[in-house]
Protein backbone atom coordinates (compact mmCIF):
# COMPACT_ATOMS: atom_id res chain seq x y z
CA UNK A 1 0.00 0.00 0.00
CA UNK A 2 1.01 3.71 -0.84
CA UNK A 3 2.20 5.70 2.20
CA UNK A 4 2.80 9.17 3.15
CA UNK A 5 5.46 11.03 4.94
CA UNK A 6 4.54 15.20 5.34
CA UNK A 7 7.03 17.88 6.49
CA UNK A 8 6.68 20.92 7.49
CA UNK A 9 8.25 23.92 5.46
CA UNK A 10 7.21 26.64 6.80
CA UNK A 11 3.74 28.48 7.75
CA UNK A 12 4.46 32.22 7.99
CA UNK A 13 1.39 33.19 5.50
CA UNK A 14 -1.91 34.16 6.74
CA UNK A 15 -4.91 32.59 5.93
CA UNK A 16 -6.19 35.32 3.08
CA UNK A 17 -2.33 34.99 1.60
CA UNK A 18 -3.87 31.40 0.44
CA UNK A 19 -6.34 33.25 -2.32
CA UNK A 20 -4.62 34.88 -5.81
CA UNK A 21 -5.70 37.79 -7.38
CA UNK A 22 -9.59 37.47 -7.83
CA UNK A 23 -13.42 38.53 -7.03
CA UNK A 24 -14.80 37.63 -3.41
CA UNK A 25 -15.60 34.16 -2.51
CA UNK A 26 -18.80 32.49 -3.14
CA UNK A 27 -20.57 29.28 -4.05
CA UNK A 28 -21.46 28.05 -7.42
CA UNK A 29 -24.32 25.99 -9.44
CA UNK A 30 -24.22 22.47 -8.68
CA UNK A 31 -23.89 21.26 -12.57
CA UNK A 32 -20.55 23.11 -13.33
CA UNK A 33 -18.91 22.78 -9.95
CA UNK A 34 -19.88 18.80 -9.56
CA UNK A 35 -17.69 18.33 -12.73
CA UNK A 36 -15.10 20.15 -11.70
CA UNK A 37 -14.70 18.63 -8.02
CA UNK A 38 -14.15 14.77 -9.94
CA UNK A 39 -11.90 16.55 -12.44
CA UNK A 40 -9.81 17.75 -9.47
CA UNK A 41 -10.14 14.69 -7.46
CA UNK A 42 -9.59 12.19 -10.41
CA UNK A 43 -6.03 14.78 -11.11
CA UNK A 44 -4.87 14.27 -7.59
CA UNK A 45 -5.69 10.16 -7.53
CA UNK A 46 -3.57 9.71 -10.57
CA UNK A 47 -0.56 11.56 -8.96
CA UNK A 48 -0.97 8.95 -5.81
CA UNK A 49 -1.61 5.85 -8.47
CA UNK A 50 1.09 6.68 -11.14
CA UNK A 51 3.40 3.60 -11.76
CA UNK A 52 6.18 6.17 -10.71
CA UNK A 53 8.06 5.84 -7.29
CA UNK A 54 7.30 9.25 -5.47
CA UNK A 55 5.88 12.16 -6.00
CA UNK A 56 6.45 15.53 -4.17
CA UNK A 57 3.65 18.33 -3.83
CA UNK A 58 3.46 21.05 -1.55
CA UNK A 59 -0.12 21.49 0.55
CA UNK A 60 -0.82 24.66 2.45
CA UNK A 61 -3.99 25.25 5.18
CA UNK A 62 -5.40 27.93 7.13
CA UNK A 63 -7.80 27.80 9.57
CA UNK A 64 -8.98 30.64 12.19
CA UNK A 65 -11.51 33.90 12.70
CA UNK A 66 -12.03 37.73 12.12
CA UNK A 67 -14.68 40.02 12.94
CA UNK A 68 -15.47 43.01 10.18
CA UNK A 69 -17.39 46.28 10.70
CA UNK A 70 -18.95 48.21 8.18
CA UNK A 71 -20.32 51.59 8.69
CA UNK A 72 -22.41 51.37 5.24
CA UNK A 73 -22.64 47.78 4.13
CA UNK A 74 -25.16 48.21 1.42
CA UNK A 75 -23.27 51.15 0.60
CA UNK A 76 -26.28 53.75 -0.19
CA UNK A 77 -26.47 57.70 0.05
CA UNK A 78 -29.19 57.43 2.59
CA UNK A 79 -30.60 55.26 5.09
CA UNK A 80 -27.25 53.51 5.94
CA UNK A 81 -26.97 50.39 7.68
CA UNK A 82 -23.75 49.12 10.32
CA UNK A 83 -22.78 45.71 10.62
CA UNK A 84 -20.65 43.61 12.67
CA UNK A 85 -19.54 40.57 10.85
CA UNK A 86 -18.63 37.13 12.63
CA UNK A 87 -16.79 35.05 10.46
CA UNK A 88 -14.75 31.68 11.16
CA UNK A 89 -13.32 30.34 7.89
CA UNK A 90 -10.70 27.51 6.14
CA UNK A 91 -8.62 27.31 3.67
CA UNK A 92 -6.13 24.86 1.22
CA UNK A 93 -3.72 25.06 -1.11
CA UNK A 94 -2.03 21.92 -2.99
CA UNK A 95 0.56 22.26 -5.59
CA UNK A 96 1.93 19.12 -7.40
CA UNK A 97 4.87 19.23 -9.98
CA UNK A 98 6.11 15.83 -11.44
CA UNK A 99 6.52 14.73 -14.80
CA UNK A 100 3.10 13.44 -15.36
CA UNK A 101 1.18 16.03 -13.53
CA UNK A 102 1.59 19.59 -13.04
CA UNK A 103 -1.06 21.78 -11.14
CA UNK A 104 -1.99 24.12 -8.26
CA UNK A 105 -5.38 24.08 -6.09
CA UNK A 106 -6.98 26.93 -4.07
CA UNK A 107 -9.70 26.71 -2.08
CA UNK A 108 -11.72 29.12 0.66
CA UNK A 109 -14.52 28.53 2.75
CA UNK A 110 -15.84 30.66 5.53
CA UNK A 111 -19.27 30.88 7.57
CA UNK A 112 -20.40 34.44 7.97
CA UNK A 113 -22.60 35.67 10.92
CA UNK A 114 -24.17 39.38 10.84
CA UNK A 115 -25.00 40.04 14.16
CA UNK A 116 -27.32 43.04 13.22
CA UNK A 117 -29.35 40.84 11.05
CA UNK A 118 -28.45 43.02 7.53
CA UNK A 119 -28.25 40.08 6.07
CA UNK A 120 -29.39 36.28 6.43
CA UNK A 121 -26.04 34.42 7.64
CA UNK A 122 -24.20 32.73 5.28
CA UNK A 123 -21.55 30.26 3.72
CA UNK A 124 -18.89 31.48 1.06
CA UNK A 125 -16.02 29.41 -0.58
CA UNK A 126 -13.88 29.90 -3.75
CA UNK A 127 -11.92 27.60 -5.92
CA UNK A 128 -9.24 28.27 -8.16
CA UNK A 129 -7.18 25.56 -9.97
CA UNK A 130 -5.20 24.45 -13.29
CA UNK A 131 -3.29 21.00 -13.95
CA UNK A 132 -2.33 19.24 -16.69
CA UNK A 133 -2.31 15.75 -17.03
CA UNK A 134 1.16 14.15 -19.10
CA UNK A 135 -0.45 10.75 -21.17
CA UNK A 136 2.10 10.66 -23.74
CA UNK A 137 5.43 12.60 -22.87
CA UNK A 138 6.05 15.52 -25.41
CA UNK A 139 2.53 14.38 -27.57
CA UNK A 140 -0.76 14.13 -25.71
CA UNK A 141 -1.00 16.41 -22.44
CA UNK A 142 -5.01 16.44 -20.37
CA UNK A 143 -5.45 20.23 -19.55
CA UNK A 144 -8.08 21.53 -17.09
CA UNK A 145 -8.89 24.96 -15.70
CA UNK A 146 -11.90 25.84 -12.78
CA UNK A 147 -12.67 28.92 -11.23
CA UNK A 148 -15.67 29.60 -8.55
CA UNK A 149 -15.84 32.86 -8.00
CA UNK A 150 -18.20 35.89 -7.33
CA UNK A 151 -19.20 38.07 -10.14
CA UNK A 152 -20.88 41.52 -10.27
CA UNK A 153 -24.61 41.68 -11.27
CA UNK A 154 -25.35 45.23 -12.26
CA UNK A 155 -22.20 47.15 -13.66
CA UNK A 156 -23.34 50.36 -11.97
CA UNK A 157 -23.67 49.22 -8.87
CA UNK A 158 -21.07 49.24 -5.48
CA UNK A 159 -19.83 45.69 -4.72
CA UNK A 160 -21.79 44.92 -1.95
CA UNK A 161 -22.57 41.83 -0.92
CA UNK A 162 -26.61 42.20 -2.51
CA UNK A 163 -24.55 43.11 -5.82
CA UNK A 164 -22.32 40.12 -6.00
CA UNK A 165 -23.76 36.29 -7.41
CA UNK A 166 -21.77 33.21 -7.78
CA UNK A 167 -20.40 32.15 -10.61
CA UNK A 168 -17.86 29.12 -11.86
CA UNK A 169 -16.25 28.78 -15.19
CA UNK A 170 -14.97 25.16 -15.88
CA UNK A 171 -12.47 24.51 -19.30
CA UNK A 172 -11.10 20.98 -20.10
CA UNK A 173 -9.58 19.19 -23.01
CA UNK A 174 -6.26 17.65 -24.62
CA UNK A 175 -3.49 19.29 -26.62
CA UNK A 176 -1.67 16.95 -29.23
CA UNK A 177 1.69 17.77 -30.89
CA UNK A 178 2.82 16.27 -33.80
CA UNK A 179 6.76 17.22 -34.25
CA UNK A 180 7.47 17.85 -37.78
CA UNK A 181 11.41 18.92 -37.20
CA UNK A 182 13.54 19.81 -34.20
CA UNK A 183 11.96 23.05 -34.38
CA UNK A 184 8.78 22.77 -35.90
CA UNK A 185 5.44 20.93 -34.44
CA UNK A 186 1.85 20.98 -35.27
CA UNK A 187 -0.47 21.45 -32.54
CA UNK A 188 -4.34 20.66 -32.66
CA UNK A 189 -6.85 20.41 -29.42
CA UNK A 190 -9.97 20.72 -27.60
CA UNK A 191 -12.03 22.81 -25.30
CA UNK A 192 -15.15 22.10 -23.48
CA UNK A 193 -16.26 24.60 -21.30
CA UNK A 194 -19.03 25.17 -19.10
CA UNK A 195 -20.12 28.92 -17.53
CA UNK A 196 -22.75 28.66 -14.51
CA UNK A 197 -24.31 31.89 -12.82
CA UNK A 198 -26.58 31.58 -10.10
CA UNK A 199 -30.51 32.10 -10.61
CA UNK A 200 -29.08 33.54 -13.80
CA UNK A 201 -30.43 32.49 -17.36
CA UNK A 202 -27.12 33.48 -18.22
CA UNK A 203 -25.39 30.00 -18.31
CA UNK A 204 -23.68 28.77 -21.37
CA UNK A 205 -21.83 25.51 -22.51
CA UNK A 206 -18.99 25.79 -25.36
CA UNK A 207 -16.73 23.62 -27.49
CA UNK A 208 -13.41 24.82 -28.72
CA UNK A 209 -11.49 22.74 -31.85
CA UNK A 210 -7.96 24.69 -32.60
CA UNK A 211 -4.81 24.39 -34.42
CA UNK A 212 -1.57 25.86 -34.33
CA UNK A 213 1.74 25.92 -36.40
CA UNK A 214 4.69 26.31 -33.60
CA UNK A 215 8.62 27.00 -34.38
CA UNK A 216 10.37 27.17 -31.69
CA UNK A 217 13.48 29.09 -31.70
CA UNK A 218 17.01 28.98 -30.62
CA UNK A 219 16.41 31.38 -27.46
CA UNK A 220 13.74 29.09 -26.81
CA UNK A 221 11.22 31.88 -27.71
CA UNK A 222 7.95 30.59 -29.39
CA UNK A 223 6.46 31.89 -32.99
CA UNK A 224 3.10 30.55 -33.75
CA UNK A 225 0.00 30.44 -36.26
CA UNK A 226 -3.32 29.98 -34.78
CA UNK A 227 -6.93 29.14 -36.15
CA UNK A 228 -9.15 28.87 -33.14
CA UNK A 229 -13.50 27.88 -33.54
CA UNK A 230 -15.29 28.01 -31.23
CA UNK A 231 -19.38 27.57 -30.92
CA UNK A 232 -21.20 28.86 -28.01
CA UNK A 233 -24.77 27.22 -26.54
CA UNK A 234 -26.88 29.48 -24.74
CA UNK A 235 -29.52 28.97 -22.01
CA UNK A 236 -33.34 29.71 -23.01
CA UNK A 237 -34.04 33.37 -22.68
CA UNK A 238 -31.26 35.19 -24.02
CA UNK A 239 -31.05 37.50 -26.89
CA UNK A 240 -29.75 34.96 -29.18
CA UNK A 241 -29.39 30.43 -28.68
CA UNK A 242 -25.64 29.81 -29.96
CA UNK A 243 -22.89 32.12 -31.12
CA UNK A 244 -19.91 30.97 -33.57
CA UNK A 245 -16.52 32.53 -33.12
CA UNK A 246 -13.71 32.28 -35.43
CA UNK A 247 -9.82 33.49 -34.13
CA UNK A 248 -6.82 33.88 -36.55
CA UNK A 249 -3.76 35.29 -34.71
CA UNK A 250 0.04 35.19 -34.40
CA UNK A 251 1.57 34.53 -31.10
CA UNK A 252 4.68 35.25 -29.91
CA UNK A 253 6.24 34.38 -26.59
CA UNK A 254 9.53 34.82 -25.00
CA UNK A 255 11.35 32.13 -22.78
CA UNK A 256 10.49 34.31 -19.47
CA UNK A 257 7.38 35.12 -20.51
CA UNK A 258 4.60 34.15 -18.25
CA UNK A 259 6.90 33.09 -15.42
CA UNK A 260 6.08 36.03 -13.11
CA UNK A 261 6.41 39.32 -12.10
CA UNK A 262 9.72 39.08 -11.24
CA UNK A 263 11.12 36.78 -13.41
CA UNK A 264 13.19 39.79 -15.28
CA UNK A 265 12.80 40.29 -19.41
CA UNK A 266 9.65 38.71 -21.15
CA UNK A 267 6.97 39.28 -23.79
CA UNK A 268 3.91 37.98 -24.70
CA UNK A 269 2.56 38.87 -28.02
CA UNK A 270 -0.84 38.11 -29.70
CA UNK A 271 -1.84 39.99 -33.06
CA UNK A 272 -5.50 39.15 -35.25
CA UNK A 273 -8.34 38.75 -36.12
CA UNK A 274 -11.92 37.96 -34.36
CA UNK A 275 -15.18 37.28 -35.96
CA UNK A 276 -18.40 36.56 -33.56
CA UNK A 277 -22.00 35.80 -35.20
CA UNK A 278 -24.82 34.76 -33.48
CA UNK A 279 -27.99 32.72 -34.03
CA UNK A 280 -30.41 33.09 -35.16
CA UNK A 281 -30.50 36.14 -37.24
CA UNK A 282 -32.00 39.43 -36.00
CA UNK A 283 -33.67 40.89 -39.25
CA UNK A 284 -34.33 43.80 -36.89
CA UNK A 285 -30.64 44.41 -35.76
CA UNK A 286 -28.32 46.11 -37.62
CA UNK A 287 -25.80 43.03 -37.39
CA UNK A 288 -25.43 39.62 -36.02
CA UNK A 289 -22.02 39.49 -36.82
CA UNK A 290 -19.44 41.45 -34.99
CA UNK A 291 -15.70 42.05 -36.48
CA UNK A 292 -12.83 42.70 -33.98
CA UNK A 293 -8.89 43.21 -33.63
CA UNK A 294 -6.77 40.67 -31.51
CA UNK A 295 -3.95 42.27 -30.02
CA UNK A 296 -2.74 41.04 -26.55
CA UNK A 297 0.81 42.67 -25.68
CA UNK A 298 2.55 42.22 -22.17
CA UNK A 299 6.04 43.52 -21.85
CA UNK A 300 8.39 43.10 -18.57
CA UNK A 301 11.63 44.36 -17.87
CA UNK A 302 13.91 43.45 -14.63
CA UNK A 303 15.31 46.62 -14.55
CA UNK A 304 17.03 45.52 -11.26
CA UNK A 305 17.31 42.48 -8.92
CA UNK A 306 14.64 44.26 -6.63
CA UNK A 307 12.78 46.94 -9.17
CA UNK A 308 10.75 45.51 -12.39
CA UNK A 309 8.54 47.11 -15.27
CA UNK A 310 5.82 45.43 -16.77
CA UNK A 311 3.22 47.02 -19.25
CA UNK A 312 0.49 45.56 -21.01
CA UNK A 313 -2.35 46.41 -24.01
CA UNK A 314 -5.65 44.25 -24.79
CA UNK A 315 -8.10 45.28 -27.71
CA UNK A 316 -10.07 42.42 -28.60
CA UNK A 317 -13.94 40.66 -28.19
CA UNK A 318 -14.25 39.04 -25.40
CA UNK A 319 -16.85 38.11 -22.49
CA UNK A 320 -17.29 36.57 -18.74
CA UNK A 321 -16.62 33.36 -19.11
CA UNK A 322 -13.23 33.98 -21.15
CA UNK A 323 -11.99 36.74 -18.55
CA UNK A 324 -12.10 34.55 -15.73
CA UNK A 325 -10.43 31.16 -17.65
CA UNK A 326 -7.86 33.48 -18.86
CA UNK A 327 -7.29 34.83 -15.07
CA UNK A 328 -6.44 32.05 -13.72
CA UNK A 329 -2.86 31.74 -15.68
CA UNK A 330 -2.41 35.46 -14.92
CA UNK A 331 -2.84 36.94 -18.30
CA UNK A 332 -4.61 39.46 -17.61
CA UNK A 333 -1.35 41.29 -16.69
CA UNK A 334 -2.65 42.73 -13.24
CA UNK A 335 0.09 43.57 -10.67
CA UNK A 336 -2.48 43.83 -8.10
CA UNK A 337 -0.52 42.27 -5.30
CA UNK A 338 -2.11 39.31 -3.48
CA UNK A 339 -0.28 38.72 -0.42
CA UNK A 340 -1.84 39.92 2.31
CA UNK A 341 -4.04 42.42 0.28
CA UNK A 342 -6.86 40.32 -0.89
CA UNK A 343 -9.43 43.07 -0.23
CA UNK A 344 -8.30 45.90 -2.30
CA UNK A 345 -8.43 43.61 -4.99
CA UNK A 346 -12.24 42.98 -6.81
CA UNK A 347 -13.23 40.75 -9.15
CA UNK A 348 -13.92 42.35 -12.89
CA UNK A 349 -16.42 39.49 -14.20
CA UNK A 350 -20.07 40.62 -14.58
CA UNK A 351 -23.44 37.99 -14.50
CA UNK A 352 -24.20 38.59 -17.84
CA UNK A 353 -23.74 36.22 -21.01
CA UNK A 354 -23.32 39.22 -23.63
CA UNK A 355 -20.26 39.89 -25.19
CA UNK A 356 -18.36 42.67 -25.07
CA UNK A 357 -15.35 44.74 -27.01
CA UNK A 358 -12.91 45.19 -24.37
CA UNK A 359 -9.47 47.71 -24.16
CA UNK A 360 -6.73 47.83 -21.56
CA UNK A 361 -3.48 49.41 -21.50
CA UNK A 362 -1.85 49.27 -17.86
CA UNK A 363 1.77 49.98 -16.43
CA UNK A 364 3.16 48.86 -13.48
CA UNK A 365 6.22 49.52 -11.58
CA UNK A 366 6.84 47.07 -8.57
CA UNK A 367 9.86 46.74 -5.71
CA UNK A 368 10.25 43.56 -4.18
CA UNK A 369 12.70 42.19 -1.88
CA UNK A 370 13.51 44.48 0.10
CA UNK A 371 12.11 46.00 3.61
CA UNK A 372 9.99 48.37 1.88
CA UNK A 373 8.28 47.01 -1.18
CA UNK A 374 5.50 49.14 -3.78
CA UNK A 375 3.63 48.54 -6.14
CA UNK A 376 2.22 51.19 -8.59
CA UNK A 377 -0.06 50.56 -11.26
CA UNK A 378 -2.18 53.03 -13.29
CA UNK A 379 -4.60 51.98 -16.11
CA UNK A 380 -7.23 53.19 -18.11
CA UNK A 381 -10.25 50.48 -19.99
CA UNK A 382 -13.25 50.19 -22.17
CA UNK A 383 -15.35 48.32 -21.83
CA UNK A 384 -18.48 48.06 -24.80
CA UNK A 385 -21.28 45.41 -24.82
CA UNK A 386 -23.28 43.62 -27.44
CA UNK A 387 -26.73 44.14 -25.90
CA UNK A 388 -26.00 46.17 -22.77
CA UNK A 389 -25.44 49.24 -24.03
CA UNK A 390 -25.97 51.16 -21.10
CA UNK A 391 -23.82 49.58 -19.13
CA UNK A 392 -21.20 50.42 -21.64
CA UNK A 393 -17.99 52.45 -19.84
CA UNK A 394 -14.92 54.35 -19.74
CA UNK A 395 -12.63 53.76 -16.53
CA UNK A 396 -9.24 55.40 -15.82
CA UNK A 397 -7.65 54.36 -12.41
CA UNK A 398 -4.86 53.32 -10.86
CA UNK A 399 -3.20 50.99 -7.57
CA UNK A 400 -0.77 51.95 -5.39
CA UNK A 401 0.40 49.25 -2.36
CA UNK A 402 3.45 50.08 -0.24
CA UNK A 403 4.52 47.92 2.40
CA UNK A 404 7.59 48.05 5.05
CA UNK A 405 8.30 44.31 6.59
CA UNK A 406 9.54 45.84 9.97
CA UNK A 407 10.90 42.54 11.49
CA UNK A 408 10.23 38.87 10.62
CA UNK A 409 7.45 38.86 12.72
CA UNK A 410 6.09 42.64 12.21
CA UNK A 411 5.18 44.62 8.80
CA UNK A 412 2.86 47.11 8.27
CA UNK A 413 0.75 47.78 4.83
CA UNK A 414 -0.64 51.29 3.28
CA UNK A 415 -3.46 50.72 0.05
CA UNK A 416 -5.05 52.81 -1.87
CA UNK A 417 -6.91 52.27 -5.08
CA UNK A 418 -9.11 55.02 -7.57
CA UNK A 419 -10.96 55.34 -10.34
CA UNK A 420 -13.26 57.49 -12.75
CA UNK A 421 -15.79 55.46 -14.40
CA UNK A 422 -17.95 57.42 -17.01
CA UNK A 423 -21.01 55.74 -18.61
CA UNK A 424 -21.31 57.70 -22.13
CA UNK A 425 -25.18 56.52 -22.93
CA UNK A 426 -26.79 57.51 -19.37
CA UNK A 427 -24.55 60.62 -18.85
CA UNK A 428 -22.91 59.27 -15.37
CA UNK A 429 -19.59 59.73 -13.75
CA UNK A 430 -18.54 57.53 -10.67
CA UNK A 431 -15.71 58.17 -9.15
CA UNK A 432 -14.38 55.73 -6.58
CA UNK A 433 -11.74 56.05 -3.64
CA UNK A 434 -10.74 52.72 -1.73
CA UNK A 435 -7.79 52.72 0.57
CA UNK A 436 -6.58 52.05 3.88
CA UNK A 437 -3.57 50.82 6.07
CA UNK A 438 -2.98 47.22 8.26
CA UNK A 439 -0.42 45.34 9.88
CA UNK A 440 0.49 41.94 10.48
CA UNK A 441 2.06 40.30 13.57
CA UNK A 442 2.97 37.18 13.61
CA UNK A 443 2.91 35.73 16.94
CA UNK A 444 4.67 32.74 16.27
CA UNK A 445 5.65 30.60 13.21
CA UNK A 446 1.95 29.36 12.52
CA UNK A 447 -0.44 31.90 14.11
CA UNK A 448 -1.23 36.01 12.85
CA UNK A 449 -3.01 38.47 14.19
CA UNK A 450 -4.05 41.29 12.05
CA UNK A 451 -5.81 44.44 12.10
CA UNK A 452 -7.04 45.95 9.02
CA UNK A 453 -8.25 49.69 8.70
CA UNK A 454 -9.65 51.63 5.59
CA UNK A 455 -12.63 53.47 3.53
CA UNK A 456 -14.41 53.29 0.30
CA UNK A 457 -16.13 55.97 -1.34
CA UNK A 458 -18.13 57.02 -4.44
CA UNK A 459 -18.96 60.52 -5.86
CA UNK A 460 -21.24 59.90 -8.39
CA UNK A 461 -23.08 62.46 -10.84
CA UNK A 462 -26.11 60.07 -10.40
CA UNK A 463 -28.65 61.55 -7.89
CA UNK A 464 -28.40 58.65 -4.84
CA UNK A 465 -25.59 56.70 -6.17
CA UNK A 466 -22.82 58.43 -3.73
CA UNK A 467 -21.76 56.62 -0.38
CA UNK A 468 -18.96 56.13 2.20
CA UNK A 469 -18.15 52.76 3.70
CA UNK A 470 -16.06 52.73 6.48
CA UNK A 471 -14.59 49.60 7.49
CA UNK A 472 -12.28 47.81 10.26
CA UNK A 473 -11.55 44.45 10.48
CA UNK A 474 -9.76 42.15 13.62
CA UNK A 475 -8.07 38.84 12.20
CA UNK A 476 -6.59 35.57 13.95
CA UNK A 477 -5.51 32.63 11.98
CA UNK A 478 -3.46 29.64 11.86
CA UNK A 479 -1.14 28.65 8.32
CA UNK A 480 1.27 25.58 7.85
CA UNK A 481 2.74 24.41 4.82
CA UNK A 482 3.80 20.63 4.31
CA UNK A 483 6.11 18.93 1.44
CA UNK A 484 4.51 15.87 0.88
CA UNK A 485 6.02 12.51 -0.62
CA UNK A 486 3.64 10.18 -1.69
CA UNK A 487 6.02 5.94 -2.10
CA UNK A 488 4.93 3.14 -3.42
Amino acid sequence: MPGCVGRLAHATRPWWRFLPPAAKPRHSNPPAFGISRLWWAGLLCSAWLNSAATYAGELGYATGSYLSYESNIDRVETNTRPELIASVFGGLSYKENTADVTGRVYAYVERRHFTQHTFSDDTRGYVQGSGAWTLLPKRLVWIADDTFQDVQVSVTAPNSPGNLTESNSFNTGPDLTIPLSPANAFVTGGRYGRFDIKDSNADNHRYLLYARALHTMPSLSKLSLNYEKSRVYFEPGTAFSQAVRDDVFVHYETAAAGEGLYAGDGARIDLGKSRVTQYPFDSTASSNTLDGHIVRVLLSKGVTKQFAVRASYSDQISDTYSDLIAGIAGSSGSLAPTEGSVFIVQGTGFATADIYHSKRADVGFTSHGGDIEYTLQPYARTVDFQTLDQDDYREVGGLFFWRWLYSGATRFDVFATASTRNYGNIDRTDRDRNYGASTEFKVNRNLTLSLLAGQAQRQSTAPGQSYVDRRAILFFGYSANYELRFMR
